[in-house]
Order: C-alpha cells, then sequence, then structure tokens
C-alpha cells in the first residue's frame, strides 16, 4: 500500500507525483546492534566513479604512437565541433554539442537555441534545457548549490575527462545521482546493495539503519537452466551462483526493526528478472519519513533497463520539478514496462 503521496501542482499542467511511502510494519528488534561502520553510507565509498575520458573524432583528435593523444589548437576545436553540432539534432551532434559547452559555452547556448526551434529527438532534450535555463558557465552548479544539493563526491576532472553540461551528468557527479542497472538476474543486481547505494547521495539521512533483505542475497541459486556457452564460461571455476530475489526489505537500528514488501502491488515480472525500482524508493522514503528527515528519493529517468535516481531535500526536488528539469516519472515508467514487455498498461 502506497500512502500519503505528494503532489506538486503546477500550471497548466496535471499533478505530478514526485515520491510515495511504503506502509512500514515497524517492530522491536532484539537482535545486536549493527556496528556504525555498517550503518554509515558514504558516497565515496558506495557510488561508482562518474568520470571517463571522451575524445571524439569531430574535434580533430589524432591518436598514436600509443598512448599519445594529440589535438587542433582550441580555436579549430571550436570549429569544428560548431560545424558537427550544427548538423544536429542527432546523437553525434549531441556530443559534439556537450563537448561545445565546455569550450566555448556561448556557442553552445546559440546552437542549443536553433535546435529548440526543431522537433528534438528525447535525447537531446536534456541538454537543450540544461543550456538554455543556465547559459552561463557555472550556472546549473551555483543553482543546485543553492537549492542544498551540494557536491559530495568533490572529484577532480583530468584534463581530456568529459565535463557534465545536463542535470543528470552534474547530479551524477556530484555524488547526487545514482545510475544502475534494473536487470536483477542479468547483471546480479542486489536489493540490499542498491539500497546502500541509495542511501549514499541521501548526506546521512538514513545513517544508523542497516538495510537488508530477505531473504540474504548470499542464499544463493544453483544455475540449472544455464544455456551451452554459460557452462562454458565456468567451466573449472565455482559453480554459478545467482544472489537471491528480495521479498522484503529491512531496516534495522535504534532497537527498531521497518520491513516491507520488495515487490509492489501489481507486478508483471513474474520471473523477478528486475528490480522494481519503485519499491525501492517507497521504501527509503518511508525510512526519512519516519525519522523525521526532509530528504526524499525520485526516479529522476528509466529506460526499463536502468535508471536514474536522484536524492535530495524535497523542497530542492520540488524546485527542480517545478522547472520542468525533473521528469514526470509515472507515465515514463508505464511507457518503460510496456516497451520491455510488450504490452500496454
Amino acid at each position: 500500500m502506497r500512502i500519503g503521496l505528494t503532489l506538486l501542482c503546477m500550471p497548466a499542467q496535471n499533478p505530478v507525483v514526485l515520491w510515495s511511502y511504503a506502509h512500514l510494519e515497524e517492530s522491536a528488534d532484539s537482535a545486536a546492534a549493527p556496528s556504525p561502520a555498517a550503518t554509515s553510507y558514504l558516497p565515496g565509498e558506495f557510488l561508482p566513479d562518474p568520470r571517463h575520458e571522451l575524445h571524439l573524432d569531430a574535434e580533430g583528435v589524432a591518436f598514436g604512437p600509443g598512448e599519445d593523444v594529440r589535438y587542433p589548437s582550441l580555436p579549430e576545436r571550436v570549429r569544428l565541433l560548431s560545424t558537427c553540432a550544427e548538423d544536429g539534432p542527432s546523437q553525434r551532434a549531441e556530443r559534439c554539442l556537450a563537448h561545445l559547452a565546455a569550450l566555448d559555452r556561448p556557442a553552445a547556448v546559440e546552437i542549443a537555441r536553433t535546435w529548440s526551434r526543431m522537433e528534438l529527438p528525447e535525447g537531446a532534450e536534456p541538454l537543450v534545457a540544461a543550456l538554455l535555463n543556465f547559459p552561463a558557465a557555472g550556472a546549473l552548479e551555483s543553482f543546485l548549490d543553492g537549492l542544498g544539493m551540494t557536491d559530495q563526491l568533490h572529484l577532480e576532472l583530468r584534463e581530456h575527462e568529459e565535463r557534465p553540461v545536463t542535470l543528470r551528468d552534474v547530479l551524477l557527479l556530484r555524488g547526487r545521482a545514482h545510475l544502475f542497472s534494473l536487470k536483477r538476474r542479468q547483471d546480479g543486481v542486489r536489493h540490499d546493495v542498491l539500497m546502500r547505494e541509495l542511501a549514499s547521495l541521501a548526506g546521512g539521512a538514513l545513517d544508523g539503519l542497516h538495510l537488508e533483505q530477505v531473504p540474504p542475497a548470499e542464499e544463493a541459486l544453483d544455475g540449472e537452466d544455464l544455456d551451452e556457452a554459460q557452462r562454458e564460461e565456468q567451466e573449472g571455476e565455482d559453480a554459478f551462483r545467482e544472489y537471491a530475489a528480495a521479498e522484503q526489505l529491512v531496516a534495522r537500528g535504534g532497537g527498531k526493526c521497518y520491513e516491507a514488501s520488495a515487490k509492489g502491488e501489481v507486478s508483471v515480472d513474474e520471473d523477478d528478472d528486475y528490480i522494481d525500482a519503485y519499491v525501492l524508493l517507497d521504501f527509503l522514503n518511508a525510512l526519512a519519513h519516519a525519522r523525521g528527515s526532509g530528504v526524499r528519493w525520485v526516479l529522476f529517468d528509466t529506460d526499463g533497463e536502468s535508471c536514474v535516481v536522484v536524492a535530495g531535500p524535497a523542497a530542492a526536488l520540488e524546485a527542480l520539478q517545478a522547472r520542468g528539469l525533473i521528469p514526470e516519472t509515472s507515465p515514463e515508467r508505464l511507457a518503460a514496462l510496456a516497451a520491455r514487455f510488450g504490452h500496454e498498461f
């Protein structure tokens, strides 16, 4: 059961559900208290490093010998990237425009303004929105600072590493968002580990709670249905083991135990192949609410196979939604599920 829906009313739009709360079963916890080290969720320890190098052929980069990478002069790079971006919108042009924004923001903003008068592919919309809403370099970061969505990772970007432009990428670099696979079986995603990763986005809101799943993920299953290729890969190694699917989500701490189902009331994934991100977020939001914390988790975006979750102060998330920077997650989720399972809801 979901209770206490938080709605944000926007002019000329339907109310948007940003988050909801799981029904928590609360009981006294007689087990030994978990250690502080097991209940402290630091983003630097739980989140993957989002940095990566980016070298675009479109800007005239040359490779070799060995690991040598050579670039033309800065004016030439700007010219080449501008030419590439002006051919858009397209996936190639999007990469060029994002890279151009790090070198010549005003030029990138003008191209984004031109794009905004065209029909944009879905992938281009966040990039154009970021450049037009925050045309000055550093404006998006300052806006987030003012909302309390400050940098939790403090990562230094090296010379050839990609500079974030969109809201999603800035939040990932700051340790305020997490990108993860929903494919539990295929990618070995564990509910307990994922909850701890998501807790690390929240600046200590859930510290002191040990987040678990029942049955424990370590209760692995046999791989009797492996195909021949998988069996060959496993030859000479330990028997293939699959993490157990969670039935219950559990949080223990302060002499209390909180539990909720790991599955939604309506499930079309009878084989437990996928993680239900909404159920996880409902559980974390209910825990934060029960502790009097103002932090909330929202599903930022999903394609049905992976998703991005953002956490922060409730007022900050509402401010981002009010500016149209957080997608309306409920319709997108239904579309993603329909695409995954091949039917409509």
